[in-house]
């Protein structure tokens, strides 16, 4: 309930609640197909300790069964991991619902431990609870060098857990580069050049077939755009020819109102005859 009144509080909590509501009819509602989803993965629970005192995250583990016989047989060193969280809108409590895109990943990528980790919701907690938990996760993960290998270390996330994702490949990498524990040994993949909002990068175009390229326009950089806006044919500039129109409407204006300041010469008021 931090940073909100109790009745604030309240009303979040009850609109939240019959979102919620209506959110678990739904997904009820939907066929369960969980063992053709974990064909040839296997799915462990795991609490992973939190910060806060009492409580624990819940996760899950996927990985293939077929690479985890090969890793028992040839006693392999630490696996490389997938950290994932999923998507709620910050309220929905929907831990689980990536279970089709973990057992894909670790049933595509022998070796690959893809741990699928919950975090706290709002209104009951308010930021930074949900991050709080994400950097909590990836402490467990770095706290286990020799099962997981640190430094092929992969994250990911669908909606808000994008988010999570995200802040913790950008804002985490500083924070455990300087930190004096196992975590800064994990090697989180820098972030590439962004795309455009509009879409992917293309090429630019050239001129159609059979006319030739324009001349680039005067406006191209800074400096013309000032001389394109203030220049005028003939060689006046923009500043002076304001000034002269300033000036000719400022005589305009005394013209039609010099019976107000007294001028000798009025304007003559029109009279209309009739005729008898």
């Amino acid at each position: 309930m931090a940073g909100h009144s109790p009745a604030r509080f309240a009303e979040l909590q009850a609109a939240v609640t019959a979102a919620r509501a209506q959110f678990d009819a739904a997904k009820a509602a939907q066929p369960d197909n969980l063992a053709e989803v974990l064909a040839g993965v296997e799915e462990n629970p795991v609490q992973i300790p939190s910060r806060d005192g009492g409580r624990a995250i819940e996760a899950r583990l996927y990985r293939s069964t077929a690479a985890k016989d090969a890793a028992a047989a040839s006693s392999s060193g630490p696996s490389p991991v997938l950290v994932n969280w999923h998507g709620s809108g910050m309220v929905f409590h929907m831990f689980g619902q990536d279970r089709p895109f973990c057992a894909q990943m670790a049933r595509d990528l022998p070796g690959l431990v893809v741990v699928d980790a919950d975090y706290r919701k709002g209104p009951e907690d308010p930021f930074p609870a949900a991050m709080h938990d994400v950097e909590d996760a990836l402490r467990w993960v770095a706290a286990q060098p020799d099962v997981y290998d640190v430094a092929r270390v992969a994250l990911s996330g669908f909606s808000a857990g994008g988010l999570l994702a995200l802040v913790a490949s950008s804002s985490f990498r500083q924070t455990f580069a300087t930190s004096d524990d196992a975590l800064k040994q994990m090697q989180i993949p820098p972030r590439r050049r962004r795309l455009p909002a509009h879409g992917p990068l293309r090429p630019p175009r050239g001129p159609p077939a059979g006319r030739e390229a324009r001349p680039a326009h005067p406006a191209a950089d800074g400096c013309a755009v000032r001389r394109v806006l203030h220049a005028r044919p003939g060689g006046a500039q923009g500043p002076a020819r304001l000034a002269g129109a300033r000036r000719r409407r400022t005589v305009s204006r005394a013209r039609r109102h010099r019976h107000v300041r007294g001028a000798t010469t009025a304007r003559p008021r029109r009279t209309s005859w009739r005729a008898n």
